[in-house]
Order: structure tokens, then sequence, then C-alpha cells
């Protein structure tokens, strides 16, 4: 029997509490937004849990906080990763209410601050003490949740929010809020579905022409953005804010469908443009409007 459903109709600890108690073998998938993330239970007993980077207990705690919008699905499998829980579901539960509280005392304090934003180094920023040496040298490229970075370092939550406020002051790295975070989705996902709709129904001469002339605009304007005919497969746009941001982000997306528009209609737009409100599991109206895009 298929046990599946979404986040916001059933708790993670309820759905839990009914693999357990029916003593499954598998795996629990949770997705949202294409990103994927398991816990593992056996004959009842949680076994091992991965999301964002984190595994066993800190990945449950990670997944309480979890958008309701996030669907869930069991599969049974006999095949268990090494385990990484130990914990009975009510003990991981109320450690899991207590690591929480720690951030809402972190978010009341600093209200852009949560687990799931995001701190991202500026390219060439020099560190001035060992600390923020120390943070910078965590920080991929692509930046990292302030969740997963929480995990790296000594400092409790609100010396290592200190820490940032000051490094973001100095210049040294930016912390972009969930805000931000969004609308990079939407731009990531709606640049590449329009490019890959449109390649999937167009001859190859037509699709070097337009990957061309993506690559010249995006030379000739500086945008900077990693580009593999035609998709984008780095976004490294840097700014201070989000209104920035949008500008950037807009412009680019205006002058991709100023190019495929006269090909294939605004019907094509618009149906690209309902792709990617499913793959996002939520309205992208507000950023149609906000970005100036013409659908």
């Amino acid at each position: 029997m298929k046990f599946s459903g979404r986040l916001a109709d059933f708790s993670l600890p309820d759905v839990l509490r009914i693999l357990i108690q029916s003593q499954k073998v598998g795996y629990l998938l949770i997705t949202l937004r294409n990103e994927e993330n398991f816990i593992y239970v056996n004959q009842g007993n949680l076994h091992h849990a991965d999301s964002d980077g984190l595994q066993g207990d800190r990945a449950v705690y990670h997944l309480l906080t979890y958008d309701p919008a996030a669907e869930f699905e069991f599969v049974e499998s006999d095949e268990l990763p090494e385990r990484t829980i130990q914990s009975d579901l009510d003990t991981l539960i109320q450690n899991g209410i207590d690591y929480l509280e720690n951030w809402r005392k972190l978010e009341r304090q600093y209200p852009r601050f949560s687990a799931h934003c995001e701190v991202q180094a500026v390219p060439g920023a020099p560190a001035n003490d060992p600390t923020s040496a120390r943070i910078l040298s965590l920080l991929p490229v692509q930046g990292l949740r302030l969740q997963q970075l929480a995990e790296r370092v000594p400092e409790d939550l609100l010396t290592l929010a200190d820490t940032l406020n000051q490094m973001e002051q100095a210049g040294q790295l930016l912390v972009i809020g969930e805000e931000r975070l969004e609308l990079r989705r939407f731009f990531l996902e709606m640049a590449n579905t329009l490019y890959s709709e449109f390649e999937s129904i167009s001859g190859l001469k037509l699709k070097q022409d337009i990957a061309g002339r993506l690559h010249k605009l995006a030379e000739e304007k500086n945008w900077n953005i990693d580009l593999h005919n035609g998709r984008i497969v780095g976004d490294k746009i840097y700014t201070d804010t989000i209104e920035a941001q949008k500008l950037q982000y807009g412009e680019y997306l205006r002058q991709m469908i100023g190019l495929i528009s006269p090909i294939y209609g605004t019907t094509f737009i618009q149906q690209v443009l309902t792709k990617v409100e499913k793959r996002l599991t939520g309205p992208v109206d507000h950023w149609v409007e906000e970005l100036k895009l013409e659908v």
C-alpha cells in the first residue's frame, strides 16, 4: 500500500510514528523544489537521515522545520546505509524541539537570520582576523546554509550571528535571506526551463544560434553567470540588495524571452511559466511582476 502525502497534512513526527509502529523497512523520501531528503527506518527503529548536507539526528531536526508544501513518500527497501541515528523517536523529537528553540531565539534577535538563509563569501574580500578567516575558509563558492555553517563552527548560534553581522558590515560576506533564495530559485528554474523547452522543439542550427547569442550577451553585459550550451550551470551574481538582484535577474530573463518569444510566441512562454510554477510548488506571479517580465 502506497503511503504518501504532504507535510501540510501530516506532521513529520506523525509520519515517522506510523512507519515505526508498522515495523516498516525502507526510507521516507521528502521532496521540495527538486531537493530530495531521506529518513530510513528499520523494523521499528529510526536508522539514518540525510538532508541538505546534514546526517543523523541533525538532519531530522532540519526536516522538522521544512516547508509544509514538501511532499513525502515511503519506499520499501532492504538496502540500508550505515546507521547514524541511535535515539528513539520521542527522544529525537524532544531534542529537536530544544534545537529549534535556539533558532527561534536567534531569529528574535536577528530577524534576517534563519536556519535556511544562506551565507556567501564576497570574492576577494580579505579576512581581518583568525575567526573571520576560519569562517570564510568554510564557505564554498556557491555559499552555505546558515544551519550547515553552524554545524561546522564551535561558536554558539548567537555568537556566530554576531560575527557574521560584523563580517557583513565589513564587506566580507553576504547573508542572503529566504526571499532572495526564493528569487534565485525562480530565476534559475525559469531560465533553464525556458531554454530546455525551447531546445526540445528546435533544430540544431536554431539552438546553436540562440546559445551563441546568449553567450555573447552575457559577455557584453558582464553578467556573472556560467553558461554551458545556453543553460545556466552556475550563478555567481553577488549583489548587496535584493533590489539589485532583481535588476540583474530581470534583465537576463527579459533578454532570453526577447530572443525566444518572436520565434514561438507568448503562448510558449506562458506554458514554460506554468511548468516553473509546478516545479516550485507555489505561485510565481509576484516574481513575474517584480522582474517586469512580459509573459
